[in-house]
This record gives structure tokens, C-alpha cells and sequence, in this order.
């Protein structure tokens, strides 16, 4: 019922009562949500190692927790591997927008295997100063690499970097040669999109490297 903090409570409580298959197999899952994904991947292959035999259902959520872990950090590599995984497998147990979503991303995957993965490097102790629009959005400043800037919306809750063709040309951003992917937005439609990458940018003195954009027309 993903109850992860009544779960923690629980192994935290009785963790004695329990054998080491269901304690690794817990411990794997909360390890992902309390985002510690290199621990829970040492654990997924410590399962796999040490049991054999489990269900299609468990199988699948080692395949998908591993998903999650790399997702964290930006294994593009292995998160091709995985998706191809789920879509292949187990599409019995994914809902049908997301089987879509999945197989949009494993397109992204594969334009994206051979990128770095993006790092963050604080320099100094900095402020960020946040404003908001006319819609009451907060914005952050952006710098690129060639100093132009941009007022870009903050939004904690979305799964990818959002940016218009303009605003990525203005950034200098290196748009992948041939890299069409489609988006599903929130009406649900899926849009033909690009694919950049920010090789450096900052926030105040927040360095970022390798920041993957998707852009759209």
C-alpha cells in the first residue's frame, strides 16, 4: 500500500520478528524512498544474489526500485536496460498512460546513454533569491556558460527540465543531433520535443554540470 513511513515504524519497532529475506527486501524499498539509492542497488543485487526463486510480483519490483534508484542518479546507460526491462516484461503490471510515458522515455534513454550525468557543485555559501511572476510563480536566475541569463520557473514537482527552442539557443544549450522525443504533458497529449544538454550553468554560486532540457518548439 506504499505506507513507507508506517513501514519504517514497523521494522524499526519488530525488525526481530522478521526473516532476512523480507528485512533485505523491505530495507531495499525504504533505502530507495528515503533516497539512498546506491544502498538500495547493493541490496536489490544482495537479493538476487542470496534468492533464487520469488514471484513475477517481487521480481517486478526489484526491476522497478532499481528503476527509481537510477533514475536518482541519472544512469542513462542503465536506465535504458531497465525500461526495456519493463516495457518487454511487465506490462501487465504498469497502468497505460504510464506504459506510454515509459516507452517515451526509454527513447530518451538511448539518446542520452553516452552523457555524463549531472553533478551540482556548491562553491560558497550563497542565497537564492527567488521572485515570482505575474502568475505567482517563483523564478530563479539562470546563468549559462556565455553569461546570458534567464528568469526560469522553480518548480519542485516536475519530473524534467522544461525549455523553449529560443531560451535554449539564448543559453547556448547543445541540442543532441537528431534527438526527437515525445513528451506527455498534463493534458495528456505527447509532444514532439528535443533534447539539450547544459554542459555548465549556475544559480548564484550554485555550478551545475550537464543538466539534460527537454525543449520544445
Amino acid at each position: 500500500n506504499k505506507k513507507f513511513g508506517e513501514l519504517y515504524a514497523e521494522l524499526s519497532s519488530n525488525r526481530n520478528t522478521y526473516n532476512d529475506k523480507a528485512l533485505i527486501y523491505y530495507d531495499l524499498i525504504l533505502k530507495s524512498v528515503l533516497n539512498q539509492p546506491e544502498e538500495s542497488n547493493i541490496l536489490i543485487q544482495k537479493f538476487r544474489d542470496e534468492f533464487s526463486k520469488f514471484s513475477d510480483t517481487v521480481n517486478y519490483n526489484l526491476v522497478q526500485t532499481e528503476y527509481y534508484n537510477n533514475l536518482k542518479l541519472l544512469n542513462y546507460k542503465r536506465l535504458k536496460e531497465l525500461s526495456k526491462n519493463l516495457i518487454e516484461n511487465y506490462k501487465q503490471f504498469i497502468d497505460s498512460s504510464d506504459y506510454v510515458e515509459l516507452k517515451d522515455d526509454n527513447e530518451i534513454f538511448g539518446f542520452l546513454e553516452n552523457e555524463l550525468p549531472a553533478t551540482v557543485i556548491k562553491n560558497t555559501d550563497t542565497e537564492i533569491k527567488v521572485k515570482k511572476d505575474l502568475a505567482g510563480y517563483n523564478l530563479l536566475r539562470v546563468k549559462s556558460k556565455n553569461d546570458s541569463i534567464v528568469d526560469m520557473v522553480f518548480d519542485t514537482g516536475a519530473n524534467v527540465n522544461v525549455i523553449s527552442e529560443s531560451t535554449a539557443k539564448k543559453l547556448n544549450l547543445r541540442i543532441i543531433p537528431d534527438a526527437v522525443v515525445y513528451i506527455m504533458g498534463s493534458t495528456g497529449a505527447r509532444n514532439a520535443s528535443k533534447i539539450a544538454i547544459a554542459d555548465q550553468g549556475f544559480i548564484e554560486d550554485i555550478e551545475f554540470k550537464n543538466a539534460e532540457f527537454i525543449v520544445f518548439p
